[in-house]
């Protein structure tokens, strides 16, 4: 079901350059690195019997990497075992320790009635006792089997390696049938999330907080802009380059991006990269009507914005203010990922938006008015008219996008103009 009825158009005078917010700061130079890394070897020697993973396999956490030759430690594993289990020993001294108080008793029994002496007494007493502690000994003799069968436990697990983070394997060092002595064995690396690593001029100390969100362009071809958020801000001022380090995390679940490329990064994003209270332009009452296609009936005011229409507006305000102020990475994320324009490939079209947008003599723009149509419950058809603005008035420029909603946001999947 459509959002709001197919066919129904909204004029608005709302997205003019005078209500625009001042320029956005120049993208900072960043890296991409994984978030954690770990350089998985042994504390024994030996030597590899099988290596369970490649270059580029993604393991998760105490996922076996390699298990080394252990035939001594097997075989030890199962002689404590054995012992351990042995209770032999143990039923022996019970009843020997009953017997022993069976004869205390009938000694006891024939001193009152003077059969015996007291020192045949004293000499089963003591016989008993003696059972006693053979039964304690024997006991503890089981305890140290079964703490011995803990340590060939521990030695046997250490043949055996595992990953101690989730991750993807970056190298893989050894193979089956090498000897593993002080080297390491594979590099397992973190990539969900990725960490984003920026300097920052120290005269931005103070601005950036942790919890903010930034526009992260990587430097790869066909590359969008991403968003990621900021986790740790340096207290300590670099004095050789007068900067400070900022991290920001940046989520990577399907393993999109690599780890290792450099990036650019935005914290003046107006549209993203600020925790202050965005300010959105919106239509006067008078300015915006609404109408019908059909010829039969008269134009009726229209009623309030929709959410779809105001998250419609709000994305062409992004895209045309990151024009404005010469933000590629903004400009670049109000368009689809696939997009590419009339040219051959998306990484000619990024490098002739690059171009166009740092131009200084380019002609700066405003939207007078833009209409928008419900193609489907996730499509819109908005047809924007941008009179030039170069101190004389000139003939405008007619837009037509083609607006598709992507998890929650409306992004710029065609994009034609015309005089």
């Amino acid at each position: 079901m459509n959002a709001f009825p197919l066919g129904r158009t909204l004029i608005l005078a709302a997205l003019t350059h005078a209500a625009l917010p001042a320029q956005a700061g120049p993208s900072l130079v960043c890296l991409i690195q994984p978030s954690s890394q770990a350089e998985i070897g042994t504390s024994v020697t030996g030597v590899i019997e099988t290596m369970r993973v490649e270059r580029g396999d993604t393991v998760q956490k105490g996922q076996v990497i390699a298990v080394l030759r252990n035939d001594i430690e097997r075989a030890a594993l199962d002689v404590a075992k054995s012992r351990a289990r042995a209770d032999a020993d143990v039923q022996a001294a019970i009843a020997a320790l009953a017997f022993a108080r069976q004869s205390t008793a009938r000694a006891e029994d024939l001193v009152k009635k003077k059969f015996v002496s007291e020192q045949a007494l004293d000499k089963t007493r003591t016989e008993e006792r003696v059972a006693l502690q053979k039964l304690a000994q024997t006991r503890e003799q089981r305890n140290v089997w079964e703490r011995e069968m803990g340590l060939a436990q521990s030695q046997l697990a250490q043949r055996t390696i595992v990953s101690p983070i989730s991750g993807i394997v970056a190298e893989r060092y050894l193979s089956s049938g090498e000897r593993v002595e002080d080297r390491s064995i594979a590099r397992v690396i973190s990539i969900d999330p990725l960490h984003v690593e920026v300097m920052v001029p120290a005269d931005r100390f103070g601005q950036i907080k942790v919890g903010m969100v930034a526009s992260v362009m990587p430097e790869l071809p066909g590359a969008s802009p991403v968003e990621a958020t900021v986790k740790l801000v340096d207290k300590v001022i670099d004095g050789a380059s007068n900067t400070f380090r900022v991290r920001l995390a940046l989520p990577n679940p399907d393993h999109a991006i690599p780890a290792g490329p450099r990036c650019k990064v935005n914290f003046d994003d107006p549209a993203i990269g600020s925790t202050t209270q965005r300010t959105t332009v919106k239509p006067q009452p008078e300015s915006r009507t609404a109408t019908r296609e059909s010829a039969s009936q008269p134009a009726t005011p229209s009623t309030a914005p929709t959410d779809i229409e105001d998250g419609a507006i709000r994305a062409l305000e992004r895209w045309h203010r990151a024009w404005e102020s010469q933000d590629l990475i903004g400009y670049l994320a109000a368009y689809t990922k696939d997009f590419k324009g009339s040219y051959p490939s998306r990484h000619a079209w990024i490098e002739q938006s690059e171009a166009s947008i740092q131009k200084p003599s380019r002609t700066r723009n405003h939207i007078s008015e833009a209409r928008f149509q419900s193609l489907t419950e996730d499509t819109l058809r908005v047809n924007l008219r941008q009179p030039k603005k170069n101190g004389v008035p000139r003939a405008s420029t007619l837009n037509s996008l083609l607006m598709v909603l992507e998890k929650g946001q409306w992004l710029i999947r065609e994009e034609h103009a015309q005089r």
